[in-house]
């Protein structure tokens, strides 16, 4: 587990991501155009590559405010937001939808309702990378 910022909307929120839980997935994005010729060879009509983002999150120890507005945001009615991923040895910013993530109660403490192991997924709404030409 490792204190981290994570940036959705501009704004940073100090959570700790459990490690190793951040996944970075792709997809070779293809159109309509993607198919077998007459010849059987295998066509491809590529649109770009992109890429997702799985990870599970906790409270920063006496941080469960932030950690509850993170979990308000990333769980509104929008359409996406816009995010903030390592990349490599850079990072990447690109808008993410969020179709759906969990969490678990760990119970009231000291008058707090913790929770806590979020597991969440930034999907991008198109591709980061377009193919050169």
């Amino acid at each position: 587990m490792k204190a981290e910022t994570i940036n959705v909307d501009g704004v940073e929120y100090r959570v700790a991501v459990v490690y190793p839980s951040r996944l970075l997935n792709f997809e070779i994005v293809e159109g309509n155009n993607t198919g077998r010729s007459l010849t059987f060879r295998e066509i491809r009509d590529i649109g770009g590559t992109q890429y997702s983002y799985t990870m599970q999150v906790k409270p920063l120890p006496g941080a469960q405010a932030e950690f509850d507005a993170f979990l308000d945001v990333i769980s509104a009615p929008v359409d996406c937001h816009r995010v903030v991923m390592p990349y490599g040895q850079k990072a990447l910013e690109f808008d993410a939808m969020i179709r759906s993530g969990s969490a678990i109660d760990h119970g009231v403490m000291g008058g707090v309702r913790k929770w806590g192991d979020l597991e969440i997924t930034f999907e991008a709404i198109e591709p980061q990378r377009k193919p050169e030409g």
